[in-house]
């Protein structure tokens, strides 16, 4: 596991000691290097007492002497292609079975031009674009193999409501939604805009229209349909920790009620896994935060369709997502070591 110190690193660490299959065998973390990893999340005082944070050279000799390695990389954007790029080169010269899931940004695009759009350079490792898979396990039961790109947790949460009205042409293709996010979104490192007076008792949008997780939605939704969904995209800065709530305004090609409409997503979502599930009810961020469900709600007017989306940014739009992917490449069910259900009163 690399990137072992940000919240979705610890994350990964929390669902990896808790899983009944999984063992964790290198936490890596450039900067702790050598630490105890309860030094640094104290969480983990009783469940890891003697584990320390490894160097990257470290870690990487470990994984040249196993036979088969799941791999989890939490890094900045950028660093993680150098070193799936390393890794993967490594385990094909050596004859080794790596399963990895990438959590970044880098291989979430199939044109490298779109990276370097959004990150202002070229891609570090372009010639491993085409072998990495990007998209939600829920909406792409048939993938079983290869890289793994998790896609962003704004994506998530508006790529799962909309893929199955898509899938099934009941909504025109311009779609607008305003999705809020908690601090932990930003990750570890204090910003002026994660910093906790600021962002206590405030809300504000960023990046209205701009945002890269809107080229994602519309990427991932389209596979489910006819190219050209339109998606107008506006975050916002929440005053909490944990999870995001998107709300997504949508037009249908035909008057429909809620419960209509719950039973389509319900009835797309059901036979593949235990995670999305939508009603006539609206969700609370607390309705899932600390879990890797996605809750969607949903009503409608004549033609228009309000839904809105809760899950927790962390794990169903990060680590819990990633865990997933492992599972099924490792040939475990998806649900392995997930199940476990929000407490409700965060």
């Amino acid at each position: 596991m690399f990137g072992a110190t940000g919240y979705v690193g610890a994350e990964l660490i929390r669902w990896t000691v808790g899983h009944p299959a999984f063992e964790l065998t290198s936490a890596v973390s450039s900067s702790q290097a050598e630490k105890p990893i309860s030094d640094v999340l104290p969480a983990f005082l009783a469940t890891l007492p003697d584990a320390r944070y490894e160097s990257l050279d470290t870690a990487i000799s470990k994984v040249s002497e196993l036979p088969e390695a799941g791999i989890f990389l939490a890094l900045p954007h950028g660093e993680s292609a150098r070193l799936a790029q390393r890794l993967i080169t490594d385990s094909i010269q050596e004859g080794r079975r790596l399963h990895l899931v990438d959590l970044s940004a880098d291989f979430r695009f199939a044109d490298p031009n779109s990276y370097e759009a959004w990150h202002g350079s070229s891609h570090p490792a372009s010639d491993l674009i085409s072998t990495f898979f990007c998209g939600h396990p829920e909406l792409h039961p048939e993938v079983n193999a290869q890289p793994i790109a998790h896609p962003g947790c704004f994506t998530t949460s508006v790529t799962l409501p909309l893929a199955p009205l898509w899938h099934h042409k009941l909504i025109a293709p311009n779609v607008q939604v305003s999705g809020v996010t908690g601090s932990t979104g930003s990750g570890r490192e204090p910003k002026p805009g994660t910093h906790h007076p600021d962002r206590h008792g405030g809300l504000w949008a960023y990046s209205p229209l701009t945002h890269r997780h809107a080229e994602e939605m519309e990427m991932l939704v389209d596979r489910h349909g006819e190219s050209g969904i339109d998606i107008a995209f506006v975050p916002h800065s929440g005053p909490f920790t944990r999870g995001i709530l998107s709300t997504i305004f949508a037009e249908m090609d035909e008057p429909r009620s809620a419960e209509e409409v719950v039973e389509l997503i319900n009835g797309f979502y059901v036979p593949r896994g235990p995670f999305v599930r939508a009603t006539s009810s609206h969700p609370s961020v607390k309705h899932v935060a600390g879990s890797n469900f996605c809750r969607i709600g949903v009503t409608t007017n004549g033609t228009q369709l309000v839904m809105t989306s809760a899950i927790d940014n962390l794990i169903k739009g990060a680590a819990g997502g990633a865990m997933q992917w492992m599972n099924r490449l490792v040939g475990l069910p998806d649900e392995t070591g997930l199940m476990t259900v929000a407490p409700g009163w965060m």
